[in-house]
């Protein structure tokens, strides 16, 4: 566990520092998950469902004080650290700690795991390849690690800088791409060999909307690494009214982003497809999608 100062006021622990540091600029600073006009007031629940270390609940409690945030963990790792960084950082009882996650029956699991890259962490590792663009080139590959990496490290974006602009120009291409490749090489096989499972308890949420009597869930983010379909299906059709705002990280296997668009839309909801400037997320093709009761439109 290592520890980063990421603000004046914030510092976290985490298992990758270049982990944090992207999801800090996704976060804190392009406001990925605040498009479209969320809306929050004080005493209103939020359910971070899929927390990681905490960043997204550290955002909401920052910008929108008072809210009851609900975080949901199951992978018992991440969650000692997502313990860590809301103690030390949030006033008691403002962010509830629950190291569970959500599925469309109660179930345990088995996650795949792996502490410098522990977003990634889920039931789904494999199937998650299906959405990949399998005609992308090794240089594009590079090009979007390159772009992504510079967005999250302002401190290296003089090297990144000339290694994109290089990418650039077909007489250093294959020059950059060698050279890179050797470091990747190394990283991806101490990656494989780190990967471990971890068992982890699942819920739906409807059972647990009913255990803790929730009486309505303004905003609800879902990022579950390929679960998501499962965790709305866990959702029963009386309790579909109390969810207000949703914003939903879906890999696109198989048209679940349409799946999903359409099955907010069958409940009531205005619901946005958007795609964040992430290089590698294009290449991933992942997407988030916006979810309100009021209307919304892309260019909102």
């Amino acid at each position: 566990m290592k520890k980063i100062k990421l603000l004046d006021q914030l510092t976290i622990y985490t298992f990758n520092r270049t982990e944090a540091r992207v999801l800090f600029h996704e976060i804190f600073i392009a406001g990925s998950y605040v498009k479209y006009g969320i809306e929050l007031s004080p005493n209103d629940y939020v359910f971070d469902i899929g927390a990681n270390i905490g960043m997204f609940s550290l955002y909401i409690n920052r910008q929108f004080p008072g809210t009851k945030i609900y975080a949901f963990e199951p992978v018992t790792p991440i969650f000692e650290v997502l313990q860590r960084n809301i103690h030390d950082t949030v006033q008691h009882n403002q962010v509830q700690l629950f190291n569970i996650g959500f599925s469309n029956k109660n179930q345990s699991a088995n996650f795949q795991f792996n502490k410098h890259l522990s977003m990634t962490a889920g039931m789904y590792t494999a199937e998650l390849e299906r959405s990949v663009q399998k005609k992308a080139s090794l240089h594009q590959w590079i090009y979007a690690l390159l772009v992504d990496y510079s967005a999250s490290n302002p401190r290296l974006k003089p090297i990144t800088f000339i290694l994109i602009k290089g990418m650039k120009l077909p007489i250093l291409r294959n020059l950059i791409a060698f050279i890179l490749m050797i470091p990747l090489a190394v990283y991806f096989l101490v990656m494989k060999l780190a990967t471990k499972k971890i068992h982890c308890q699942l819920n739906t949420l409807s059972d647990f909307i009913s255990l803790q009597s929730i009486p309505e869930i303004a905003l609800c983010k879902i990022d579950v690494e390929g679960s998501e379909y499962d965790v709305l299906s866990g959702i029963a059709d009386e309790h579909w009214t109390l969810f207000k705002q949703l914003i939903i990280e879906v890999h696109d296997i198989d048209g679940r982003v349409q799946l999903i668009k359409d099955l907010l839309t069958s409940k009531g909801f205005s619901v946005v497809v958007d795609q964040e400037e992430w290089e590698l997320h294009k290449l991933m093709n992942i997407y988030t999608i916006f979810a309100f009761r009021r209307k919304v439109s892309n260019t909102d």
